[in-house]
């Protein structure tokens, strides 16, 4: 009974794994959706200004 137990349980924890890791382990470093717009808005930045120095 605690093998099946067992087994079920790292199913179901691999399962969860796989489908909501990435944001997971995102949302742990810090970079998760809401920093994106940012991020993406300095790099952006960026490279308008170095558009124009050429």
């Amino acid at each position: 009974m605690l093998k099946i137990f067992g087994i079920s349980a790292s199913s179901y924890i691999m399962w969860k794994l796989i489908v909501s890791g990435a944001s997971w382990a995102m949302s742990l470093v810090g970079i998760d959706g809401k920093q994106g717009d940012v991020i993406a808005q300095g790099i952006e930045a960026n490279l308008a200004r170095r558009a124009f120095v050429a």
